[in-house]
């Protein structure tokens, strides 16, 4: 099983411009992140015999930030640019199976309608994230878990720091939440909860909430269909 937060990038103009890059978010141990980035060039070798197993199938997992991986039915896009949201060591059957994952999610129908890559289309900064990049801006988006499908309808929302972490958008008139649970209020009776640290890193809770209300007016603005 993994849960995976896909969504949309706010917030770091640098990269790219709001709302256009697509990224995938595996929210256990590891915390990584990778983008939907234009697909490989096809590989004249690709159909091969099968043979690359054991240590070359290890060290492809090596080379995973470099990799590609296209989607068997999703023309046109491919997963890429894996960075772990720190150096430390990690179960690579763990990770690939988050991979596997966040490939499920790209190729779920409703996860694709409320990301919005038909209606609203999308443009991928065309540089990558580099492992010594400090991401900054949040992560937009809705939960997916890769045994249960689409995990309801609320937003999710993610800070890639740091500290990185993932906050959810409840309902407090649906949901029990205790007020010290609460990070943030987004509009009416929707509040930031749920935390989930996405790394080692944490902060003080006066500046988690400092971020987390900065994640919800983007949360607001990105939902307001008249906001620019």
């Amino acid at each position: 099983m993994a849960q995976i937060l896909a969504g949309r990038l706010y917030g770091w103009p640098e990269f790219s411009d709001d709302g256009q890059d697509i990224w995938l978010i595996h929210l256990e141990e590891p915390g990584f992140f990778m983008r939907v980035v234009e697909p490989p060039a096809e590989d004249p070798d690709a159909d091969g015999d099968g043979e690359e197993d054991g240590d070359a199938a290890a060290d492809g997992l090596v080379r995973l930030p470099e990799a590609r991986i296209a989607f068997a039915n999703r023309s046109g896009l491919a997963l890429g640019n894996l960075v772990f949201f720190e150096p430390r060591p990690a179960d690579m059957a763990v990770v690939a199976q988050a991979i596997a994952g966040m490939v499920a999610a790209i190729e779920d129908d409703m996860v694709l309608d409320l990301i919005g890559i038909t209606t609203r289309g999308y443009a991928p900064a065309q540089t990558r994230v580099e492992l010594e990049d400090m991401p900054t801006g949040y992560l937009i988006g809705s939960l997916y878990d890769s045994d249960e499908g689409l995990v309801g309808d609320d937003a999710w929302v993610a800070h890639l720091g740091p500290p990185p972490f993932a906050l959810m958008a409840s309902d407090i008139t649906q949901e029990d939440v205790a007020d010290e649970a609460i990070w943030a209020t987004v509009d009416g009776d929707r509040v930031l909860t749920g935390l989930i640290w996405l790394s080692s890193l944490a902060c003080a809770p006066e500046e988690l909430r400092r971020i987390a209300g900065e994640a919800a007016a983007l949360l607001r603005d990105s939902e307001d269909p008249t906001a620019d």
